[in-house]
């Protein structure tokens, strides 16, 4: 019989509580002023550049550290998700399984789309696969379509090659 999973709310309670002030704090970025001697519409116009450069940035700095993370915590969890969706305990360790091959797979493919392409290129396209094999995961009924899934987020252990470079 599969155990029951307990809701802690002071384990809860105490994430929200400690991540409060990175999630209240307000986040800028200062750039160096180039030139002094601009008019008022060019240093509105830089600073609306600068504002929506500063948010394409904190989003692609909050993805990747979404994904990366990923390699911690997500390998651990995909038994569970098996048990989960009512797979057997065979699917569950064949997700795993089939996450060690992705990983080797797309260790393989994208360093060399870094060495043929290029770096950022092929961190994008890590991050854009990874992704679709999570959201593979959280929409799928089905065993197959989630070994494809657990398949796919072994990119993100392919990760660390382009991006320790870049």
């Amino acid at each position: 019989m599969p155990s029951k999973r307990h809701f802690n709310p002071s384990l809860s309670a105490s994430f929200i509580i400690l991540n409060l002030p990175a999630i209240l704090s307000d986040f800028s970025l200062d750039f160096p002023k180039i030139e002094q001697e601009k008019t008022d519409t060019e240093n509105s116009e830089c600073s609306s550049k600068m504002s929506r450069g500063s948010v394409i940035l904190f989003a692609t700095v909050i993805l990747i550290g979404l994904v990366s993370s990923s390699l911690i915590g997500i390998m651990q969890h995909l038994p569970n998700l098996a048990a989960t969706l009512n797979y057997s305990h065979m699917v569950g360790s064949l997700m795993v399984s089939g996450a060690m091959l992705g990983n080797i797979f797309f260790k393989l493919v994208i360093g060399f789309l870094a060495d043929k392409v290029d770096r950022k290129f092929s961190l994008i396209t890590t991050v854009c696969i990874a992704l679709v094999g999570f959201f593979v995961l959280l929409i799928s009924r089905n065993q197959i379509v989630s070994l494809t899934g657990a398949f796919l987020i072994g990119a993100t252990f392919s990760m660390s090659s382009p991006g320790t470079a870049i």
